[in-house]
């Protein structure tokens, strides 16, 4: 009785290893579920929308320097005119 005892236990602890280790490859199949495919392409839009607003913003930067030199340079222009 001991005997079977001691090489049951053995056993038993290998089948329930093994049942365990097919879940874990469940849940790595479960990740490529459509959610997560979403969420993967919301990341993706999201990376890229974070690109073109800073490139919109590098380019109003720009237009904004712009828009100060040519007020600065129309100034020294009316004051080299003589207006007020």
């Amino acid at each position: 009785m001991r005997l079977r005892t001691v090489i049951l236990i053995p056993f038993v602890s290998i089948g329930f290893t093994a049942c365990y280790s097919s879940r874990d490859d469940s849940a790595a199949r479960e990740r490529r579920t459509p959610a997560y495919e979403a969420g993967r392409a919301a990341r993706e839009i999201a990376k890229e929308s974070e690109k073109a607003a800073k490139a919109a913003g590098r380019e109003l930067k720009r237009g904004a320097s712009e828009a100060h030199q040519g007020w600065k340079d129309q100034s020294r222009e009316d004051r080299a005119k003589g207006k007020p």
